[in-house]
């Protein structure tokens, strides 16, 4: 009950709503629906380079991992093109699926399968042999995008990419906010890491225990209170989840 009765605390204290505290850091899109945040990175890249610096846009501390997009529905795939209009006028963005293991098995940057896919019509074709990297491709006549394999090594251009990470917890039901939690718990991480025990309030049994350490608390009270004042002093470009 600790948890439950410091953030209710802070929030009202501050005299806002948990659900006004924001859950992405600055220049990241919050999905409500998924539960994560979305970043356009505009600069024309390779898709391993957007692989790997995916990871650094990331201001939250582990295991807040961002990476590139990882798709999982029709809902999803339309609000990820809904931010295309953040990278101008840019004919594609790169997606974290792939067959670079196995032609025709295509898989999610950590190995997870592709469950959801939105190819355009005869793709994904795989053409000149070496079209292991998924992304969304603009069709020159009607503007609109769907998903298309391209050379993963730039032989027919480089693009933009989109990254995606957890949002922080917003919720004080007993519930896991993201699909990794129990993998979190299992590896220790409740313990070290405030912020799970709002994120994974079920797989860190921290929604109705008493047995967490007041260091922890005080840590993470902290983080709800000041970031409860910015959004009440309209100080946006607080990074979430910094504490001092």
């Amino acid at each position: 009950m600790k948890l439950i009765f410091c953030v209710l605390t802070a929030l009202v204290v501050s005299g806002i709503s948990p659900a006004s505290v924001k859950r992405c850091p600055p220049d990241w899109t919050e999905d409500i629906s998924t539960g994560s945040c979305y970043k356009i990175l505009n600069e024309k890249m390779l898709w391993e380079t957007a692989r790997q610096k995916c990871p650094s846009q990331n201001p939250y501390p582990p295991p807040f991992n961002a990476r590139l997009v990882e798709i999982s529905s029709s809902q999803e795939n339309q609000f990820v093109k809904g931010l295309f209009s953040q990278a101008g006028e840019s004919n594609g963005f790169w997606m974290g699926a792939n067959d670079i293991q196995s032609e025709d098995s295509w898989v999610w940057t950590d190995g997870t399968p592709v469950n959801y896919t939105d190819w355009w019509d005869n793709e994904p074709n795989n053409y000149d042999g070496d079209e292991d990297c998924a992304m969304w491709r603009r069709w020159w006549t009607n503007g609109e995008f769907k998903w298309n394999d391209a050379p993963c090594n730039g032989k027919y251009g480089t693009f933009a990419a989109v990254c995606e990470m957890p949002g922080l917890g917003s919720s004080i039901d007993c519930i896991d906010e993201h699909s990794e939690c129990s993998v979190w718990a299992e590896k220790g991480e409740c313990t070290a890491n405030p912020f799970l025990l709002f994120s994974c309030a079920q797989s860190c049994k921290s929604c109705g225990s008493d047995d967490i350490s007041d260091d922890i608390m005080i840590q993470y009270c902290k983080t709800v209170l000041t970031e409860a004042e910015n959004v009440k002093n309209g100080q946006d470009k607080e990074v979430v989840g910094q504490t001092t």
